[in-house]
């Protein structure tokens, strides 16, 4: 019985994480159809939070022990882990394709123990040096490809990774007393608050009016399959599994954004270029395996 609970648990995750694998592609769509990447940033952190009001109800008894020190660090966490995370990212889409990009944003486990030794003084060791040589090597190879990157893209993807990592930082005191459902509505809603301003409105009108299946199909698939749905299944996968155990499948999610960019976006890379992405996926497998479980690891939330 417990094995086949584990393996819901994973093919809950896996699924999750071929979900999350899907925004690339989804923002490339977007983006052809006319829409700057602040407005595609904007129509999935505003498009998620609408959605996520349904959930208020539940929301609203969390922020009864909402502890008001936390509030200044909850808000830079959503401004620079969640809306910076998903603008860079969308931006080393559009420069670089998803496949790269992707693999930039997996950089983060490196950005993570580089923040974490300046702000929280976690020593180095090993396993941070073995990770930083092996994530810098595959850099390093899709630098020299064929097919050379474009500078923004590279800078972007990084700056996505970075982003990523501070959110997992910033979070650590966080995420020990709120539940991932309240973290993930309070980062949509204060993103939400940030972007408005930013947001191209009379692009969004014109793209209103070409609205076509295919369009439409891209911001279900950046709102619903991208967003909501990963996140859901994520979390109810942890019930069947521990937490380091999930981390090994999220793997997933950068093999699905290449496998589409392949297919979808005509990526073209060299040999070296996907032995670079492999290398840099790798340090996520390797993160996981070298980490030992703790107890803040194990911990499942509810709502």
């Amino acid at each position: 019985m417990q094995s086949r609970s584990q393996w819901l648990g994973a093919l809950l995750v896996i699924l999750g994480a071929v979900g999350w694998g899907t925004l690339g592609i989804a923002s490339s769509q977007l983006a052809a159809a006319g829409l700057s990447n602040t407005s595609v940033t904007g129509l999935r952190v505003v498009g998620t939070f609408i959605c996520l009001l349904a959930l208020l109800p539940f929301i609203y008894k969390v922020l009864k022990t909402l502890q008001f020190q936390d509030i200044p660090r909850l808000i830079l966490q959503s401004l620079i882990g969640m809306l910076g995370m998903t603008f860079c990212y969308f931006n080393a889409v559009q420069y670089v394709g998803p496949a790269i990009a992707v693999a930039l944003l997996y950089t983060a486990p490196i950005w993570s123990v580089i923040l974490s030794g300046i702000f929280l003084k976690e020593p180095l060791t090993l396993k941070s040096v073995l990770l930083t040589i092996v994530a810098v090597s595959g850099v390093g190879c899709m630098m020299v490809g064929e097919h050379r990157l474009n500078l923004n893209g590279v800078l972007y993807g990084f700056a996505s990774g970075i982003c990523y990592a501070i959110y997992g930082v910033m979070g650590k005191g966080i995420i020990e007393r709120y539940s991932p459902s309240f973290l993930l509505f309070s980062s949509m809603m204060i993103s939400a608050v940030a972007i408005v301003p930013f947001i191209e409105f009379q692009q969004i009108v014109a793209f209103k009016e070409q609205l076509n299946l295919a369009t439409f199909s891209a911001c279900l698939m950046l709102i619903i399959l991208g967003t909501l749905l990963p996140f859901a299944l994520y979390t109810h996968g942890l019930k069947y599994l521990k937490a380091s155990q999930a981390s090994i499948y999220t793997i997933f999610e950068p093999l699905t954004a290449v496998i589409l960019a392949t297919l979808f976006a005509n990526a073209q890379l060299s040999s070296i270029q996907i032995i670079g992405i492999v290398l840099i996926i790798s340090v996520s497998l390797l993160n996981v395996a070298f980490s030992k479980a703790s107890t803040n690891a194990e911990k499942v939330y509810t709502i």
